[in-house]
């Protein structure tokens, strides 16, 4: 078993994204820009991906505020949907979770559990600016939110007055251009719940096509592009095993649960989804929820 590092929600091992005295995601005067900005922020360059080794040790296990997290250490495939936040000059100068000084002007950005270092594209669902940064740090650990940004990146994506905005986030390989944008984002793969009870077969967006089937008529809740936001929990190869996970949710009052058929080569899987949601932050609070009933392979998705 690795070991499990715990770390309190005071020190500044993990940079301001730990501190007791953090507002994260909101402009407010002490942590916003200096009189005087010493760069043009349109100007600074986007983060350029390139191969890193990943810090042995900050890929273990680790505690904040009472809640455990358990970082990747490859990011291949990553692509979610959620909250960011962003930090300024309260901890400019500071020290990151990976051992960098913070620089508010930099392109980087705190993550829960990507890989330190890794590089992603954050793109702003709102206006669809998008910016490269460096992820250096943890966080944020509030609010259920995905991201916290540096000034210049939230700069960048128009977001600084708002303080928040809902944000898609890909995994980047060196050498290779970003992704298009998905109408379904996720971590892939998708895993089926690992219970004794419930098994399923893994559904990842690469291997799988949408099939129209009648639904429950629910409310559909938008973004501002006009997709749905869901949460999806797991795909399986037999209906019976969908349908004792969304009673098990439905039990759990995670309501509407859907069941929705996918055909995925010459086999027709089913893959089970709660929503749609009101917002990617809402879609973050129930990813708690389900990995404190021990369902941990939850993802964001929207289409």
């Amino acid at each position: 078993m690795r070991p499990v590092i715990v770390i309190l929600s005071v020190a500044l091992a993990l940079s301001g994204c730990v501190s007791g005295s953090r507002k994260p995601g909101g402009y407010f005067e002490d942590d916003g820009p200096h009189k005087e900005v010493p760069v043009d922020i349109a100007s600074i360059p986007d983060a350029v991906p390139k191969w890193e080794p990943v810090e042995p040790s900050r890929s273990r296990a680790y505690i904040v505020l009472g809640r455990k997290y358990y970082p990747l250490t490859d990011a291949t495939n990553y692509r979610q949907i959620g909250v960011a936040s962003w930090y300024g000059k309260k901890f400019h100068g500071r020290r990151t979770a990976l051992g960098d000084v913070y620089d508010m002007y930099g392109m980087t950005a705190a993550h829960k559990t990507l890989p330190l270092p890794s590089y992603v594209q954050v793109r702003n669902l709102d206006n669809n600016k998008s910016v490269v940064v460096r992820v250096n740090d943890r966080g944020p650990f509030l609010h259920n939110r995905l991201i916290d940004l540096s000034y210049a990146a939230a700069h960048k994506l128009d977001m600084l007055k708002t303080g928040t905005a809902n944000v898609e986030v890909v995994a980047l390989t060196p050498g290779k251009q970003p992704p298009p944008a998905s109408d379904i984002v996720q971590v892939a793969p998708v895993e089926a719940i690992a219970s004794d009870e419930i098994q399923g077969e893994p559904l990842t967006a690469s291997n799988a096509t949408s099939v129209a089937t009648a639904a429950p008529s629910v409310a559909t809740t938008a973004t501002s592009s006009g997709k749905s936001i869901y949460i999806q929990v797991g795909a399986f190869g037999e209906a019976g095993n969908a349908e004792k996970l969304r009673t098990r949710l439905e039990q759990a009052e995670f309501k509407p649960v859907l069941v929705l058929p996918v055909q995925k080569a010459d086999q027709q899987l089913y893959r089970v989804r709660i929503g749609p949601l009101d917002s990617a932050e809402q879609g973050q609070t129930m990813s708690q929820r389900l990995t404190e009933l021990g369902i941990t392979s939850s993802r964001i998705v929207s289409e």
